[in-house]
């Protein structure tokens, strides 16, 4: 008998183990399913105790084929990766170890292609190793509406937004462009048809802006629907106007408590109607000797 068989002869435990007779009772965990068990071997199991289990002959199991319609395959899929951040090596990793082979992984920012590879390699990512994943490098502005409209948007499987190195320092800043772009990437693909698989999708590539071409890229940008643009900055001034609620919430909260502070101070050093006082004890009572003007401080929320 092998192990892999004694692993479906418990119905109330779990095997984990064999102790070999042969070695002096020495204990493998976890033995490889092709183990032949030898006279005088134990098997080591994991169960509520020692009354509620005992082995059962093995199960008839058919021998017999799966249909090659019913076999499940993992088929490749395409990824959409938005903006960029340091560790987007570690991320890409672990798509390729997780992904089926042919998938692809489409990279859109504003890094230059070269730039954008030097930056991986330094990283740690060595691209000609990757097993499973292909990349498809787009340059673009991901706030940009006509940039996205470059991108197969309707045929990728999962889109992936990630805060831009050049605003990471900016919270804010950095939430405004992920949901914009999100905003963005939602309405083209509800105006687009559904995509489907015997369909072929021609891309163009994305323009991206470079100081030969800012220029071209303002007219450009000035040209597009005015409808795109008064979508772009309601989302823009609904996410500033969000935020500086926030901001304002957090000085009233400092305020007040910078006001307790005060009144406590007050309290010990003995500060009447805006002055303070300098006392003596003269037969138990408190004389005033002095009165000295304090500015109080005010805060502005």
């Amino acid at each position: 008998m092998q192990f892999e068989d004694v692993l479906i002869s418990f119905q109330g435990a779990i095997p984990c183990g064999v102790k070999v007779a042969s070695s002096g009772g020495k204990i493998i965990l976890n033995p490889d399913d092709s183990y032949v068990l030898q006279e005088g071997d134990e098997i080591l199991v994991i169960a509520e105790d020692d009354d509620t289990y005992s082995p059962s002959d093995l199960p008839m199991v058919l021998g017999e084929k799966l249909p090659e319609h019913e076999l499940i395959q993992k088929s490749f899929e395409r990824i959409l990766l938005c903006g960029g951040r340091r560790d987007m090596e570690d991320m890409i990793t672990v798509l390729d170890a997780s992904l089926a082979h042919g998938s692809k992984l489409w990279i859109f920012n504003e890094v230059h292609e070269n730039e954008r590879e030097r930056k991986l390699t330094d990283g740690g990512l060595e691209i000609d190793r990757l097993m499973n994943i292909i990349l498809v490098h787009r340059e673009g502005n991901a706030v940009i509406r006509r940039h996205l409209e470059s991108l197969p948007l309707e045929s990728s499987d999962s889109i992936l937004i990630l805060a831009d190195e050049s605003v990471e320092d900016s919270a804010i800043q950095a939430d405004s462009r992920s949901l914009a772009t999100l905003l963005l990437i939602s309405d083209i693909q509800a105006k687009r048809p559904p995509y489907k698989e015997d369909m072929a999708y021609q891309t163009h590539r994305g323009s991206f802006s470079s100081p030969k071409n800012k220029d071209k890229e303002e007219e450009e940008a000035a040209a597009e629907p005015e409808d795109d643009w008064k979508k772009r900055m309601e989302v823009m001034l609904h996410s500033l106007a969000q935020s500086s609620v926030a901001q304002k919430k957090i000085l009233e909260v400092q305020a007040e408590q910078m006001t307790k502070a005060v009144n406590a101070m007050e309290q010990m050093l003995g500060i009447v109607n805006g002055h303070r006082v300098k006392v003596f004890r003269d037969n138990s009572e408190l004389c005033v000797v002095e009165e000295i003007p304090l500015r109080m401080p005010h805060f502005i929320a």
